[in-house]
C-alpha cells in the first residue's frame, strides 16, 4: 500500500448513457517501490547507477564505507532491484562514481579511498552480467574524497577530478586509454590555502566547451569556480558564499532556465538551507536563492525527471529523528515549488536521480535515498495520475432543484504503485453549487492502472452559467497544486407554482357498512269523535210515502264472547343478494292452526315503524309471505294480522315475534 507519495505535476488523485471522458491532463508522482525501503544491510553511504548488464534499466552500486565494500544491485521490473554481487574496497572509502575506464562497452567502478591516497578501480567484465574483475589502484593525492568522472582533455578517455581536503587542491587523473584501466600520475590544481575542499561537481560556467569545476569549502565555507582550459588545465573563477550559511559541501550543476549557462545548486551541510545560484552571462552569477529544508543537509540531486526540462531539487535532511526527502519541483527559470517532504528512514544521505526508457513495465523516473543508520535503500518511482470528467446527456436544473442526471470525475492510476484518496477538493466560482451523489474514491486503494469514480449532482443556488474546479487530494506529500476538472452547467430560474385543471372523477368506493337502526317515532294522538245532531220535530200523519232512506247504523253492540284462541304465529324472513343498493327480503307467517277467513293481511313493525307487510285470500289460510319494505335487522318485532271472513267480520291478531 502506498502510503507516501509527491505530485510532480499537477497532481490529482483522483448512472446515465456516458460519453467519452475527456482527459483533463496527467499528474505525475514519486511513489514507493513494493519492496521500499530495501533492507540491504550494512552502512549504505553513496548510490552509483549504471547500465551494467546492457538491459533498458541502470543499475546500482551501492557503497557502504563502514564495511568497505560496494553491493551491486541488479535492477528488474517495476522499478525493483534484486541485490548481486559484494565488491571490497580500501581502507576508509569515501565517494563512488560509474564511467568507462578500459575501452570496452561495460561501464567500469571508481572508489575512492581516503586513508590510502587511491582510487580502486573495478571493470565490468561482461556486457551481459553485473560481473567486475579484482580491483587495480590508482594513486589519488593527499586524503582523496568526492571525486567527478568526465572527459576533460578532448580525446576519448574519461578523467577523474578528485578534491583533496588535507592539502587543499583538487587533483586530475588523466586516463590512458589502455585495456587495463590505468591513469596518468596525478595534477594537482590548487583552491587555495585553509580552503577545505569537500564537495565537488561539473558544469558549464563560461560558456565554452570545456567543462568546468565548482568545489564547495569547508574551512573558507564558499564555492570555488574552476574554469576548463586546454588539455586538463583549470583556471581560477570566481567564488561564491552566502553567509551565514556554511560548509557547502553537497553541490549539484543543471542548466535550469535553457540558456546553455549551467546553474549551481548548493546544500549547506551544518544548516537546512540549500542556496541555488543562477548564472547570467559568462562566469557572472546572481545573488543566492536560499531554500529552507527540515533540518540540515546530508546530499542533493539536481535532475529533471518528470520529463519537462525544469529540473527537480531534491535534497537529504536529517534532524536527529524523523529524516526527510525534500523535494521541489523545477519551475521557470531558477524557481521552485514549494518544498514537500517524503519520510525516509534515518541516516538520509546523497539522494540520486535518473531517468530510463519508460514503459507498461518500467517507469520513467527513479529516485534513491541510502540511508546509512538503518541500512536501507529508499527506492522511489515516477508514476502518472489522470483525471477525466464524463458527462452524459444533462438535464435543465431550475434555481432550487437538484439534477437527475450526473457528471463523472475519474480518476486512473497509470503508474506502478498504489495511492489512496483522502479527500475532495470544491473550489472555483460555485463549489457550493455541486453535491457529490456518489464516491468511490476516498478511502479506496487505487492500485496500478485501475480507477475510481466519483459523481457529482448539479443543484444551483442561482440563474446562468455555474461552476466548480474539482480535484483529489491523498495521504502522499505533493509539491504542487492538485489537478482539477472543470463542472459546468447553467441554471434556469424556479417556475411559479400554479392551479392545474381538475383532475378525472375517481372510481366509485366500496358500499360503507350499515349504521344502527333510529329510534321508533311516538303513537300520534286518536283524533275527538264529532258531536251528534239533534232530533229533528215528529211531523203529521201524512200519507204513506215512499220508503225513505234507509237510516244510519246503529251503535255496535257489546263484544260477543271471546272467540277460541287465534293461531301463533312464526315469521322467518330471508334477505336475498344486494342488487342496485337494495336488499330484498322475503317474510314467511306460518300459523299455528287454519284460519277459516277469507282473506288475511299481516304488517311486521317495530317501534311504530313499518318493516313488512303481506297479504294472502284463501278459504283455509295458513301461510302468508311478507315483503320488507326496508332493511330487517334481526330482533323483536310486533306481527299484526287482520283476518276478514265472508260477511266482512274482521279478527285482529297482534303478537311478538322473533326475527333472526
Amino acid at each position: 500500500m502506498c502510503l507516501r507519495r509527491l505530485s510532480l505535476a499537477c497532481l490529482a488523485l483522483f448512472g446515465t448513457a456516458l460519453v467519452a471522458a475527456t482527459p483533463a491532463g496527467a499528474a505525475s508522482g514519486l511513489v514507493p517501490t513494493v519492496d521500499s525501503p530495501i533492507e540491504g544491510g550494512g552502512a549504505p553511504t553513496q548510490v552509483a547507477h549504471g547500465n551494467f548488464d546492457a538491459d533498458t534499466r541502470p543499475d546500482l552500486a551501492v557503497l557502504d564505507s563502514d564495511a568497505e565494500t560496494v553491493t551491486i544491485w541488479r535492477a528488474s521490473q517495476f522499478g525493483r532491484f534484486t541485490k548481486g554481487s559484494v565488491l571490497n574496497t580500501g581502507n576508509g572509502p569515501a565517494a563512488i562514481a560509474v564511467g568507462e575506464f578500459n575501452g570496452d562497452a561495460d561501464p567500469d567502478l571508481a572508489v575512492t579511498n581516503g586513508p590510502d591516497g587511491t582510487i580502486s578501480l573495478f571493470t565490468g567484465t561482461n556486457p551481459s552480467s553485473p560481473t567486475f574483475a579484482a580491483p587495480t589502484t590508482a594513486p589519488a593525492g593527499v586524503g582523496p574524497g568526492a571525486m567527478v568522472v568526465d572527459e576533460f582533455n578532448g580525446d576519448t578517455d574519461p578523467e577523474i577530478a578528485v578534491v583533496n581536503f588535507l592539502t587543499d587542491t583538487v587533483s586530475v587523473l588523466t586516463g590512458t586509454g589502455a585495456a587495463a584501466a590505468t591513469f596518468a600520475a596525478p595534477a594537482a590544481h590548487s583552491i587555495g590555502s585553509n580552503t577545505g575542499p569537500r564537495g565537488i561537481a561539473i558544469g558549464k560556467f563560461n560558456g565554452d566547451s570545456d567543462p568546468d569545476l565548482a568545489v564547495g569549502n569547508v574551512t573558507s565555507d564558499d564555492v570555488k569556480i574552476l574554469t576548463g582550459g586546454s588539455g586538463i588545465n583549470f583556471n581560477s573563477g570566481p567564488t561564491l558564499s552566502n553567509p551565514p550559511f556554511g560548509d557547502p559541501i553537497f553541490l549539484a550543476a543543471a542548466d535550469m532556465d535553457g540558456d546553455a549557462f549551467t546553474e549551481l545548486a548548493v546544500g549547506h551541510g551544518t544548516s537546512n538551507v540549500t542556496s541555488v545560484f543562477e548564472i547570467n552571462t559568462s562566469l557572472t552569477f546572481g545573488a543566492p536563492i536560499s531554500l529552507g529544508g527540515l533540518s540540515s543537509i546530508s546530499g542533493i540531486a539536481l535532475r529533471d525527471i518528470d520529463g519537462d526540462a525544469d529540473p527537480e531539487l531534491l535534497a537529504a535532511e536529517g534532524p536527529a529523528q524523523g529524516d526527510e526527502l525534500g523535494v521541489r519541483k523545477g519551475g521557470a527559470g531558477t524557481s521552485f515549488s514549494q518544498r514537500a517532504g517524503i519520510p525516509v528512514p534515518d541516516g538520509a544521505a546523497n539522494p540520486i536521480a535518473y531517468t530510463q526508457t519508460a514503459s507498461g513495465a518500467q517507469p520513467g523516473g527513479m529516485v534513491v535515498v541510502p540511508s546509512t543508520d538503518s541500512g536501507t535503500l529508499s527506492v522511489f518511482t515516477l508514476n502518472d495520475y489522470g483525471l477525466a470528467l464524463t458527462s452524459g446527456a444533462l438535464d435543465t436544473v431550475e434555481v432550487g432543484k437538484v439534477s437527475t442526471a450526473a457528471q463523472r470525475v475519474t480518476f486512473t492510476n497509470d503508474g506502478f504503485g498504489e495511492v489512496t484518496p483522502t479527500s475532495i477538493s470544491m473550489t472555483g466560482s460555485n463549489p457550493n453549487d455541486y453535491l457529490v451523489a456518489f464516491n468511490g474514491c476516498v478511502g479506496v486503494r487505487v492500485r496500478s492502472g485501475q480507477s475510481c469514480d466519483v459523481d457529482f449532482r448539479f443543484a444551483p443556488t442561482a440563474t446562468g452559467t455555474r461552476a466548480a474546479l474539482v480535484g483529489l487530494r491523498d495521504s502522499g506529500a505533493r509539491f504542487e497544486n492538485i489537478d482539477t476538472v472543470t463542472l459546468s452547467r447553467t441554471a434556469v430560474a424556479a417556475v411559479a407554482p400554479g392551479t392545474g385543471p381538475a383532475g378525472p372523477a375517481g372510481s366509485t368506493g366500496s358500499a360503507g357498512p350499515t349504521g344502527p337502526t333510529g329510534p321508533a317515532g311516538a303513537d300520534g294522538a286518536d283524533g275527538a269523535a264529532g258531536a251528534a245532531g239533534a232530533a229533528g220535530a215528529r211531523g203529521a200523519t201524512g200519507s204513506p210515502g215512499a220508503p225513505g232512506q234507509q237510516g244510519p247504523a246503529g251503535q255496535q253492540g257489546p263484544a260477543g264472547p271471546q272467540g277460541r284462541p287465534g293461531r301463533d304465529a312464526r315469521v322467518r324472513c330471508k334477505p336475498a343478494k344486494r342488487k342496485r343498493g337494495r336488499v330484498k327480503v322475503t317474510c314467511t307467517v306460518r300459523l299455528a292452526r287454519a284460519s277459516r277467513t277469507t282473506r288475511v293481511r299481516a304488517r311486521l313493525t317495530r317501534r311504530g315503524a313499518l318493516y313488512a307487510t303481506g297479504s294472502v285470500s284463501s278459504k283455509r289460510a295458513s301461510r302468508i309471505t311478507l315483503r320488507a319494505v326496508r332493511a330487517i335487522p334481526p330482533g323483536r318485532y310486533r306481527l299484526t294480522t287482520v283476518g276478514t271472513n265472508r260477511r266482512g267480520q274482521a279478527t285482529i291478531r297482534r303478537s311478538t315475534v322473533l326475527v333472526g
